[in-house]
Formats: structure tokens, sequence, C-alpha cells
């Protein structure tokens, strides 16, 4: 997105959050991959929502899934996972909150696994909504904490 776009999109946001829109502010912020201002009004848009967004997100974050545990099993070294591990605890991210730190949590899995998660890759989540992103980062990190002590391949379980 260019800077014009951005400033846009979060002009918008702020006005839905001002007018209390919630499916617009919930939409927005995801868009923006944005920690809500307003934790409630974000629920309720995102309950709002729910329905229609939940049941395609959801549908495709299993495949994405899917996905990522049929190719990362061999290819990535168990350092490397505890060194994701190590510093999503020196930023204290909740890997069980599914809300909040989705900008976070986004930029650590593109820094730590750039060939699943980066801009361009199959599995770009740089529109992955807010919940989806948290519920891969809390998958992700459990099979690196297995991974990191050297257990076997496990599995990601699957929403």
């Amino acid at each position: 997105m260019e800077d014009s776009e951005i400033r846009l999109i979060e002009g918008r946001r702020i006005e839905a959050l001002s007018r209390m829109d919630a499916k617009s502010y919930a939409t927005l912020c995801d868009a923006m991959g944005v920690e809500p201002e307003d934790g409630d009004l974000y629920m309720n848009g995102v309950r709002l929502l729910g329905k229609d967004k939940e049941g395609q997100e959801m549908g495709e974050l299993i495949e994405k899934q899917r996905e990522f545990e049929r190719t990362l099993a061999d290819k990535i070294p168990k350092e490397r996972y505890a060194a994701f591990i190590s510093e999503a605890g020196k930023h204290n991210i909740d890997a069980s909150n599914t809300y909040l730190g989705a900008a976070q949590k986004r930029s650590l899995l593109f820094k730590f696994f750039p060939e699943d998660f980066a801009p361009g890759k199959p599995r770009d989540m740089r529109f992955t909504g807010q919940r989806a992103v948290g519920i891969i980062f809390r998958e992700v990190t459990k099979y690196a904490e297995g991974k990191a002590k050297g257990r076997g391949q496990g599995r990601i379980k699957t929403v």
C-alpha cells in the first residue's frame, strides 16, 4: 500500500472509532494490522461480522496451517525455532491471546519464517485478519517449542 492509501484507511478507521461503528472499525483495524484502541468496540465488530468473515477466514486459516505443516518440518533448523521462541519472550508476546499483538506476531513470523509468511509468499499474511494471525502465531509457537526441544515433527493443530 502507498502512503496515501494508508493515511486514507487510517483516517477512516479513526472516524469509525469516533462514530462507534463496530463493523467498520474491526474491518479497518484488521486491514491495517493494528491493535484496536477500543477492544470492546473491536470485539463487537468481530462478532457482528463473524458469520461472513469467520467462515471464510477460518477456512483459509486451516488451509494455511495444513500447508505450513507439510512444508516446514524438514527445512528449518531447531536453532531458528529456539530463536523465535526467545524473541517472542523478549517482547512479552502472549501467544495464547489470539486478538492482541497481531502486528508484532506478524512481524516475528515474517522475520523468522520468511519463506512461509513474508510478502509475496504463498502464506503472505499482510492482509490476514488479526484473529487469524493470532491463531497461526499460537500454533506456530507450540510447534516451535516442541522442535526447539528436539521433539519429533509433531503436528500443528488445526482449528
